[in-house]
């Protein structure tokens, strides 16, 4: 963009002056050629936000902002901010597409140099992760290159639940779990009561979370101050529970069964067994198909791992798909594929199948992913390679929406 030379009429003390050359950002012997303000960008589900810090040592009236969007080959001014104002929220965007954007400061006669070019792909959803290695709550934009939420845990997270505003913190190795808030990540209230809080899932029609105890109990924990209620004590090793139709889902790796109960808690059903009668080995993991009535669930040991397709409706199982080393999956409640991770030592890999089972396509160079997540509003995978220390996000047609890399060990994925 042009720059407006034009020095500045008032008289800065001898300290500034003399670093005028380098720091006054209306100078035109500054060899910087752009600003540092902070500028930087997050996006939500329905905008896209830009901050920046305010200018010191010079008088200015307003920010420039300048955006490039969809099909536009060149950066146009897109509005003015007045003075004291630090964010903006651009709303007139469009899922699952680029916009990049810059800033400029308009001084009493003359616009600043701009800042540098920031740019972000908003799209809907928002993407949670647990960081098992720095025991953080991070909440990353759309298309991962923003970190907006940065929350520090109580110990290492194991498992995570959300309401629209309210998520809920396991940390079973500590005996805790904390409420906070959605939107800022700070804490609302925590419990200590009690032994072995490891796994959470929302119910909408009575507003409450429900945890699993390891130790063979569930609770009820409320959205105000975290107090607990015994509901249900008769289990061996809850790990897993899921809330879907009025209905809680709990998986016990102490019985290797499936339980389902209604929101009494009364015990309504259980799976227990495969197809031909011959009880589950080791029941890992199960996902529930909302849409369809279904249930998957992952069973084997020893090299032998089946996955299951449960049918709610007429209580029909069949398997689906084997393989010695499947580690974790996900459902497309659209169209009924399956997206699996085969956690081998060297190479793993991520592998789409169609509802029958069958190979349709696979993605190559992940270390060893832990997590993945269907995004239910656009059918997009996202991925936490643990060991690779990355989070990846795919569009379905398999190209990449974006990439977060850290230090720490992207543990689990939600999608809010």
């Amino acid at each position: 963009m042009s720059v407006f030379a034009v020095s500045c009429s008032k008289i800065a003390p001898d300290d500034i002056l003399s670093s005028r050359e380098r720091d006054n950002i209306f100078d035109p012997k500054n060899k910087n050629k752009t600003i540092e303000i902070g500028f930087g960008l997050t996006s939500q589900e329905n905008y896209i936000r830009l901050y920046w810090s305010s200018p010191h040592d010079v008088i200015y009236k307003s920010f420039n902002i300048y955006r490039k969007a969809v099909g536009q080959d060149s950066f146009n001014l897109y509005t003015t901010v007045a003075r004291g104002i630090n964010y903006f929220d651009d709303r007139d965007i469009l899922f699952d597409e680029k916009y990049s954007y810059y800033l400029s400061i308009n001084g009493e006669t003359e616009e600043s140099y701009p800042t540098q070019v920031k740019s972000i792909t908003p799209g809907p959803g928002n993407i949670w992760m647990l960081d098992r290695y720095l025991w953080d709550i991070v909440k990353l934009s759309y298309d991962l290159s923003a970190v907006s939420i940065r929350k520090a845990g109580a110990w290492r997270p194991e498992n995570m639940a959300m309401s629209e505003k309210i998520g809920l913190i396991t940390y079973p190795v500590f005996r805790y779990l904390e409420i906070f808030n959605l939107e800022n990540g700070r804490t609302i209230d925590g419990n200590l009561n009690l032994r072995s809080p490891f796994d959470a899932t929302y119910d909408p029609v009575h507003g409450q979370f429900w945890v699993v105890d390891s130790t063979g109990s569930i609770y009820t924990i409320d959205t105000v101050e975290a107090n607990e209620q015994l509901v249900y004590q008769d289990l061996k090793k809850p790990v897993q529970i899921e809330y879907m139709n009025n209905r809680i889902f709990v998986l016990d790796r102490g019985f290797d069964k499936l339980f389902i109960f209604n929101s009494t808690p009364f015990l309504t059903d259980s799976i227990g067994s495969n197809q031909t009668g011959e009880l589950f080995a080791d029941l890992k993991l199960f996902r529930l198909d909302e849409t369809n009535n279904k249930c998957y669930l992952l069973d084997g040991k020893n090299g032998a791992n089946t996955l299951y397709r449960y049918n709610l409706n007429n209580r029909q199982i069949e398997p689906v798909f084997r393989d010695s080393l499947i580690y974790t999956f996900d459902v497309n409640q659209k169209d009924e594929t399956i997206w699996i991770v085969i956690a081998n030592k060297v190479n793993s890999q991520l592998l789409q199948l169609s509802p029958a089972g069958n190979r349709l396509h696979i993605i190559d160079g992940l270390v060893r992913p832990t997590d993945i997540k269907i995004n239910p509003y656009n059918e997009n995978v996202v991925v936490a390679d643990f060991y690779g220390q990355t989070v990846y996000h795919y569009r379905p047609d398999f190209s990449l929406v974006g990439i977060y890399s850290t230090i720490g060990d992207p543990f689990k994925v939600y999608i809010q």
